[in-house]
């Protein structure tokens, strides 16, 4: 659910910034700045945070898939069975603790 929330204020963030070109008066020019530093850091999370989205949307389709196609996917492949939760939920969410102040 927050990434859904911050991907829904980032695109409104990008398309508030798409659409207002006339930033003259001081007030403008900070509030451009604000709104461009808020989009950077919702881009960051998006970017950091979307393997989280992946890896849970994966074992969703493992758990409720017909098939055991999915589940032999992973447990085939050494790396992505034992990886992938390392580095979607503590590498990712690590990294974006420190990219972000």
């Amino acid at each position: 659910a927050p990434f859904l929330i911050i991907f829904i204020s980032f695109l409104a963030s990008v398309i508030t910034l798409l659409n207002r070109s006339n930033y003259k008066r001081t007030r403008d020019k900070k509030f451009w700045q604000v709104s461009i530093t808020i989009t950077l850091f919702s881009a960051l999370f998006i970017v950091c945070n979307s393997p989280v989205l992946a890896h849970n949307l994966f074992q969703i389709l493992i758990i409720y898939s017909n098939s055991n196609r999915m589940a032999t996917i992973a447990a085939k492949n050494p790396f992505f069975y034992w990886y992938r939760f390392v580095i979607s939920y503590v590498f990712c969410t690590v990294f974006n603790s420190t990219m972000n102040p």
